[in-house]
């Protein structure tokens, strides 16, 4: 009995064990797939999260310096970049006033745009103080063939030092305009355009008129920007090894030239100083070359825009430069560029790039970009982009254009120099022609001059960097 007894308490205790167990495993079973269900849960609601981040675009600052009519152009194209991606929305800023201090304050700062647009000679100087990023990673990364797609000079632009700082999204070549009418008022062929300097010294003198004052009603020509006429005259800036050409015979001939209206001419500089500042702020519509207070003026091919707006009726033609016949280059250009960079500190470079690339037209971006131009009266820095059908419907509209795209086949183009000091030597040659021209200096005075300041610039740059 006793063990029996023992046998039915012990199959009871084990019962109970098992009982107890099984119990045990339910509630851990129940605990696990609770842990697992709020594991689920828990890593659904992150992927949600993750969707709706990456649903909100990400926000590319980006400034310019385009004002007026300009302003309202850039807007509307940076609308229909917004409009064709919803993982990048650019805000544009317009900064006309001393916008690349700003923007370089800005880098300083800490808080920069992601994108700017500029124009004239800071590449070098920006690329050796950090203010830009180099390119050279994302175009190897997005856009690998990037330099085959460019036109050689646009490519070239976008370089310094053989690493690429800038995309240059349209090209500027400049020619000389003259207005046929006003050929036939004073008793020239309306098509028979100025070839040589000399031609065009002879034509311009007959279109001068004065009032009863002496005040100039009409002009003929007057030249300013010594550098855009230096490769008309054979000249350049620096030589083989970076270093400047101050010497050089052509740039000598140019600035020359320039002395010769305010002394063998004769035209007076304070009846031309009274002139240009009477329309120095003037709009648009109010070019004197567009309301024929001036028969010639050198100007780019957005210039044709203006006169389709603003003087439709005007008679006129356009022709290349005209280049000195004592060693000058035929359909001789320097060729300037806008251009886009990123900001070093910017917070989106990769959306920022994505941008330059839709500006420029790689990556399928052909229309869109060739309609950017378009709109803007520009060049495109890519034969694919002329070759789209809105850039074809542009050059079709007004055939003179086409005439600019000539000027991109020549030769004789220069650019300005690729050197650190390259901003300074151009401002010295424009302060030297500003001397020379109001008989402070002679020609090759104030070149002399400008070698000096030059020379000790470079060795300064050379120094800091």
């Amino acid at each position: 009995m006793k063990i029996k007894s023992f046998l039915s308490f012990l199959a009871m205790l084990l019962i109970s064990v098992m009982v107890l167990s099984l119990a045990a495993c339910g509630s851990k079973d129940a605990e696990t797939k609770n842990n697992e269900s709020g594991s689920q849960v828990t890593t659904k609601a992150t992927e949600k999260d993750k969707v709706t981040e990456k649903s909100e675009p990400v926000e590319v600052v980006y400034w310019h310096m385009w004002g007026g009519d300009w302003k309202s152009w850039i807007d509307g194209q940076v609308e229909k970049f917004n409009a064709s991606r919803s993982d990048i929305k650019v805000k544009p800023l317009a900064v006309t006033s001393d916008g690349e201090t700003k923007f370089i304050a800005s880098v300083a700062g800490g808080n920069p745009p992601d994108v700017f647009t500029g124009w004239g000679n800071v590449i070098p100087t920006w690329a050796e103080s950090e203010t830009i990023m180099c390119l050279d990673e994302l175009i190897s990364k997005n856009a690998p063939d990037l330099d085959d797609f460019l036109y050689p000079i646009a490519s070239d632009l976008g370089k310094y030092k053989g690493k690429t700082y800038c995309m240059p999204i349209n090209l500027c070549p400049l020619m000389l305009f003259w207005n046929k009418d006003l050929f036939k008022e004073v008793g020239l062929d309306p098509e028979k355009y100025p070839v040589t300097i000399g031609d065009l010294d002879a034509m311009q003198d007959k279109f001068w008129k004065f009032g009863s004052k002496g005040q100039i009603d009409r002009m003929g020509f007057y030249p300013t920007y010594l550098r855009i006429w230096v490769p008309a005259f054979g000249g350049r800036f620096i030589d083989e090894n970076n270093k400047p050409t101050l010497d050089d015979k052509g740039l000598l001939n140019a600035l020359k030239w320039f002395e010769s209206f305010v002394t063998t001419k004769g035209y007076s500089i304070e009846k031309i100083d009274a002139f240009t500042t009477s329309i120095a702020n003037s709009a648009q519509a109010t070019n004197p070359f567009l309301t024929e207070k001036a028969a010639f003026t050198v100007d780019g091919v957005w210039l044709l825009t203006d006169i389709q707006n603003y003087a439709p009726d005007m008679n006129y033609g356009i022709c290349p430069l005209p280049y000195s016949s004592d060693g000058g280059f035929e359909n001789a250009n320097l060729t300037m560029a806008d251009f886009d960079v990123i900001a070093n500190g910017s917070k989106h470079p990769e959306e920022a790039f994505e941008f330059l690339k839709w500006m420029v037209g790689y990556g399928g971006n052909e229309e869109a970009a060739g309609e950017f131009v378009a709109t803007g009266g520009n060049i495109p820095a890519a034969q694919k982009v002329v070759d789209s059908s809105s850039y074809k419907s542009y050059l079709d509209e007004i055939p003179a254009r086409y005439e600019f795209m000539k000027a991109l086949d020549s030769e004789n183009n220069l650019t300005y120099p690729s050197v650190t000091y390259g901003t300074y030597y151009m401002d010295r040659l424009e302060a030297a022609e500003e001397r020379v021209m109001h008989g402070a200096q002679t020609a090759e005075e104030a070149l002399k001059q400008v070698a000096d300041e030059v020379a000790k610039e470079a060795a300064k740059q050379e120094a800091t960097n």
